[in-house]
């Protein structure tokens, strides 16, 4: 059913002339610009916390696909990124750290978020 599915959606993501990325168990229709996920997410911390965003915030991208690669590259030197897999990817990662599993995500985002890390360097 899925191969069925997945033709049938490229087929009309292709009408609509939208770029058709595939990633793990994931198809994606992205417009015909030069923009993609690094572009994004840089675009968001730069509306939000301006220009000089990395000399006050810290930014943490997570993904668990191909298509997060170009978020890792982007932040690379002025934020942090984590692939969310179980083995390092056969391709390799851009980003800066793994982890195996959702679960060790929510994990970290839980640490985070007790403030532990407060006094550590940038």
């Amino acid at each position: 059913i899925w191969d069925r599915a997945e033709r049938r959606a490229e087929k009309i993501l292709r009408r609509g002339r939208l770029r058709v990325v595939t990633g793990h168990d994931a198809l994606e229709g992205r417009p015909p610009v030069d923009w993609h996920k690094g572009h994004a997410v840089l675009y968001v911390v730069v509306r939000r916390h301006g220009v000089q965003w990395p000399a006050r915030v810290r930014a943490l991208y997570v993904g668990d696909d191909a298509t997060d690669e170009d978020a890792f590259r982007s932040l690379s030197g002025i934020g942090r990124s984590i692939c969310v897999s179980p083995v390092t990817p056969a391709a390799g990662t851009a980003a800066d750290f793994r982890l195996p599993d959702p679960d060790a995500v929510v994990q970290l985002l839980r640490w985070l978020a007790s403030g532990a890390f407060a006094g550590a360097p940038r």
